[in-house]
Formats: structure tokens, C-alpha cells, sequence
């Protein structure tokens, strides 16, 4: 990350003020997308205090969490420690929804959880309850994608089923050009995935750096334990010999 783009750096708690629902949301598919990104490469998030995530370059797509906390061994552990991710950041986008920041407590929330389904877009209800109350633990970028493109699906299937087909599938077609328009969704979700990775590779460069030479030695350790069980057993064969 330059440090032109450092400078431009502002805290969750400071870039919120003013912001849309479509930012914010842009926001939140971004966040989920590099909490995704850090339990790929054996980072889980240590902390989802506002004022410890910092949007670099003053975007939404640049979303480094500054305080973080290495996995273990421990597959079952680490996978808690996901799912606790997957939780608390549900607790957040709730938090941020109701203007609550400062005083809002999971606990609370979990308990009354009806009352803040006033503040959450309809689409999303289902989700944070199934997060929040019943433990379910799919990622957020996850639920958006397969909403998209469910939508996108009835979209689909409504000019399909117009009586009069050729005239708007023609007309759908125009709007779309020649590509499939399921075919362009999953060409789409794929191109914002794979955007959203080359930043966080360039953000969380150090992670990779270790995670890179961890699997690197995961790969030459038992390598140079066959090389030595052989070197072992050509001297113990040759001293027999002899």
C-alpha cells in the first residue's frame, strides 16, 4: 500500500458520518469479503472496534482490521474462532443499521432481536437472525452473492414467462448484449472476489509472506525427513556390506 493511500486512511467510527445505505453496504460485502480473505491465509479478527478497522485510501474497499489474532493447529478451534468472527461482525453491521455504536450489547440484541428488524433491510432479516439468535455461521459476502443471484434468477424467469417471449427475450437480450445473464452474475461476483483479493494481497502482504513460507514448509519438511531416512539407510546397508 503506497503511502499516498495511507494518508487518505480514516477509522470505521470517522468514515460512517454522512455515508448512504448503498456505501455502507458496499461497506459491509467488502468487510466480509477481507474477514473471508484473513481465515484463508490463518488470521481470525481480534477485534471489530470501530476504531480499530481502518478504511485505507478513504474507501470502502480498503479495509484493513487492525488488530488480529493467529489461528492454532487446532481445526475445530479455528473454526470457532470463524463462526465467533462471522457473529461478532453480524453484531456490528446490526449496531452500525440502528445507529447504536457506543452502548449496544450482543447479549441485548440476541434477546430482542425483533425489535431491531426495523432498521435492517427486509432482504437481510433472515440472515442476521440466523446468525444472531440460531448460530448459523455463513459468511455474509456468501449470503449477498447467492441473493443476487437468486434475484436475478426471477428476473430471468419473469421475461421468460411473458406471453409474449420472443419480443421481450429479444428486448432483455438488447439490454444485456450477446452473454448469458446468469452467465455475466457468476462473471461478475467472480471479478469483485478476485479484485478484492489482489487488494487485500497488497494490504496484508506480511501475512502472506508467512503464511507462503509456512505451506513452503510444510512442503519441505517431510522431504528432507525421507532424505535423511534414506541417507540413514544406505550407511546402515553399506556397513553391513562392508
Amino acid at each position: 500500500m503506497r503511502d499516498s493511500e495511507l494518508d487518505k486512511s480514516l477509522k470505521l467510527s470517522s468514515w460512517l458520518n454522512g455515508k448512504t445505505q448503498d456505501e455502507i453496504s458496499n461497506l459491509f460485502f467488502n468487510m466480509d469479503l477481507t474477514m473471508k480473505y484473513l481465515h484463508e491465509h490463518g488470521y481470525c479478527i481480534k477485534s471489530f472496534n470501530p476504531n480499530k478497522i481502518t478504511l485505507l485510501n478513504n474507501s470502502e474497499k480498503f479495509i484493513k482490521y487492525d488488530s488480529l489474532l493467529k489461528m492454532t493447529d487446532d481445526n475445530f478451534k479455528n473454526q470457532s474462532l470463524k463462526n465467533e468472527d462471522i457473529l461478532n461482525f453480524a453484531f456490528l453491521q446490526i449496531a452500525i443499521y440502528s445507529n447504536c455504536l457506543d452502548y449496544l450489547k450482543l447479549n441485548f440484541v440476541r434477546e430482542n432481536f425483533d425489535k431491531f428488524t426495523t432498521f435492517i433491510p427486509s432482504d437481510y432479516v433472515n440472515y442476521f437472525r440466523g446468525i444472531i439468535q440460531r448460530g448459523a455461521n455463513v459468511y455474509y459476502s456468501d449470503f449477498i452473492m447467492q441473493l443476487k443471484q437468486r434475484n436475478y434468477d426471477n428476473l430471468v424467469s419473469q421475461f421468460d414467462n411473458e406471453n409474449d417471449s420472443n419480443s421481450n427475450t429479444n428486448s432483455f437480450g438488447n439490454l444485456m448484449g450477446s452473454q448469458n445473464p446468469k452467465a455475466l452474475v457468476r462473471s461478475n461476483g467472480k471479478n469483485i472476489i478476485d479484485s478484492n483479493t489482489r487488494i487485500n494481497d497488497n494490504i496484508y502482504n506480511k501475512i502472506n509472506r508467512r503464511h507462503d513460507a509456512a505451506f513452503v514448509g510444510t512442503l519441505i519438511f517431510p522431504i528432507i525427513i525421507s532424505v535423511v531416512g534414506i541417507i540413514l539407510f544406505l550407511l546402515l546397508f553399506f556397513s553391513k556390506m562392508s
